[in-house]
């Protein structure tokens, strides 16, 4: 926690899942907060975090998952047809 700002930095120690950060999972954590002075005088408080989304998630391309896309586009074609439409979704799509 940034002394001037009150910015809240989490970061996960290797030692320790890091779905604990996942919004998927829980959208709301809970941190136990030590602030102390000087004079060694303190205060612990519980901070609710409620976490925000990101796309965290990179784009899948539905041919991955059944194969490859194959295209074929004839080489005197005078009428342009679609030859092939890719389909991409986000993993969260899939599941």
């Amino acid at each position: 926690m940034n002394s001037l700002s009150g910015t809240v930095t989490v970061a996960v120690h290797a030692d320790v899942d890091d779905s604990l950060l996942d919004r998927e999972t829980s959208d709301t954590l809970h941190v136990l907060v030590m602030a102390s002075d000087a004079r060694n005088h303190s205060s612990i408080t519980q901070l609710t975090v409620h976490l925000t989304d990101v796309n965290d998630n990179g784009p899948v391309f539905r041919a991955a998952l059944a194969g490859s896309y194959i295209g074929v586009i004839s080489e005197n074609s005078l009428v342009f047809t679609q030859p092939l439409t890719v389909l991409v979704c986000t993993h969260r799509a899939l599941v």
